[in-house]
């Protein structure tokens, strides 16, 4: 049975990770994703790389439309995200990874 550890939080998703799968489970709005480390960093590669062309190419009105598609690698499955939930969603991962890293160090 998986015991979890919560890394980050905020009102559309959860990211925690289970030490014994060594999986991290990304909640956010209605989508469930596991991942292992390698897994998520590449998942966080591709929503910075989307992230970042739409906010140099489209207008801040734009941000809530959701125009961002992101494969998955399952023919004719893709996730639809707003710029905005794409941001939300890098910031939810980024603070789950520095949760990882305060924790793997030594207390001093």
């Amino acid at each position: 049975m998986c015991k979890y550890t919560f890394l980050a939080q905020n009102e559309n998703g959860v990211i925690r990770y289970c030490q014994d799968c060594d999986t991290y489970n990304i909640m956010y709005n209605n989508l469930l994703m596991n991942f292992q480390k390698h897994g998520m960093e590449l998942f966080k590669m591709d929503l910075r790389q989307c992230y970042d062309y739409h906010t140099e190419n489209y207008c801040v009105e734009h941000r809530d439309l959701r125009n961002v598609t992101i494969s998955t690698g399952m023919d004719g499955l893709m996730f639809l995200f707003s710029t905005h939930e794409v941001g939300e969603l890098l910031a939810l991962i980024q603070e789950a990874q520095m949760s990882m890293i305060m924790e793997a160090e030594p207390n001093q």
